[in-house]
């Protein structure tokens, strides 16, 4: 029995000796890029990654594409010295702002900086998107980067993630210390969040479970057509549409109110912005192909379901801009519907990159020009 114990304790201590030289190594070396520590963001500081991308015999992606990232953790040139007397913007938003398969050049945000340029003095725009948050990631990300930083303008593209049905935080999110109309789910931190927030090691296993679990670009509506998969009708899920009516947009109503609030109550003017997609309403035609955009796949529903869906959450938006009186830029009712603008039924190609660099360029140039007259040398161009 003794012998026995003694053993037990030595397999014990060896194993927690271990488990102790591992999570040393994993503090010291970062083998593993963490976004999310807890509820901690962990912005990816003077990062640089080089990416080979596979759907490029079209001109939707670069075969390889460059995507770097500043001394703030995002997407851009790194701010100016003085950072007061610039006019400053930051683009935020999920996967669709950060654009993290185009190369610097090509995202969205970079080429309305571009067009923006010799209209302004001193402006300095930031790509702040963080793949996969929703508004509760930028609520979050707000109160730990934004609010201090203070550039003098958000635009926020939004709804994307949360159309998913969040009634509560993602892996990518965390609720902040939000009341229970914002966060009908509320609750005590689970016991493997606050397992993660006091190891290294426990973090980088359950980034690497949960990143497991997700699904990279999707295919393209085209393909549907070209592997000959039979498409659904467009029948509109009266059922699941109302689910999201009923259970998650009053709660998605708060949050982006809650935004704007917060945005405004640091002295920075909020600028929100619908979210488009590949999907569209039933016998809405691709320009590109003709196909009923109806009628193509996205995840597990039809193509009109889901824009019903979206557009729900895009109407919250619309009302709050309306209500709050802050500007809107209506980008999911004005984009053409061009499978060319998408790498899959979502996420933007080059060309649809240009294409909303495109709308933006009037419409952001006016916002800016009306709000910030000092900065503005020239006279926006007509929409």
């Amino acid at each position: 029995m003794k012998k026995g114990l003694i053993n037990c304790t030595v397999i014990l201590a060896s194993i927690l000796l271990g488990l102790v030289a591992i999570e040393v190594y994993v503090r010291l070396a970062q083998p593993y890029e963490l976004r999310l520590r807890g509820t901690e963001i962990r912005l990816p500081y003077f990062q640089t990654y080089e990416l080979r991308n596979e759907l490029t015999g079209d001109g939707r992606l670069d075969p390889i594409a460059m995507h770097t990232k500043n001394g703030l953790g995002f997407r851009g040139p790194n701010p100016p010295d003085e950072f007061d007397q610039a006019l400053t913007v930051l683009m935020v938003g999920g996967s669709t702002t950060e654009c993290f398969y185009l190369d610097d050049a090509k995202t969205w945000p970079q080429r309305t900086d571009d067009l923006l340029q010799p209209y302004f003095k001193d402006l300095w725009i930031n790509n702040a998107g963080l793949d996969g948050h929703s508004s509760f990631g930028h609520l979050h990300l707000f109160e730990q980067h934004l609010a201090d930083l203070s550039p003098d303008a958000i635009v926020y593209l939004i709804g994307g993630n949360d159309m998913d049905g969040l009634i509560q935080r993602t892996r990518y999110d965390d609720t902040l210390n939000l009341s229970p109309a914002l966060d009908p789910d509320r609750r005590n931190p689970v016991f493997r969040e606050w397992l993660a927030k006091q190891s290294e090691l426990v973090a980088v296993l359950l980034a690497m479970y949960e990143r497991s679990k997700v699904d990279e670009i999707q295919g393209s509506p085209l393909l549907d057509l070209a592997t000959g998969v039979p498409l659904p009708d467009a029948d509109i899920d009266q059922d699941r549409l109302n689910t999201h009516r009923n259970d998650y947009l009053p709660a998605y109503e708060a949050r982006v109110l809650d935004l704007v609030q917060r945005t405004q109550d640091a002295g920075i003017l909020p600028i929100l912005m619908t979210h488009p997609a590949a999907f569209g309403a039933a016998g809405e035609r691709d320009v590109t192909s003709g196909i009923d955009l109806g009628r193509i796949h996205y995840r597990d529903m039809n193509g009109a379901t889901a824009w019903a869906i979206l557009e729900s959450y895009n109407d919250i938006t619309r009302a709050v801009a309306e209500r709050t009186g802050v500007p809107l830029i209506d980008l999911a009712r004005d984009l053409p519907k061009d499978t060319r603008h998408y790498i899959d039924q979502i996420h933007f190609s080059i060309p649809g990159a240009e294409a909303i660099a495109r709308y933006l360029e009037p419409r952001l140039c006016r916002i800016l020009a009306d709000a910030f007259p000092n900065h503005a040398r020239d006279d926006c161009p007509s929409i």
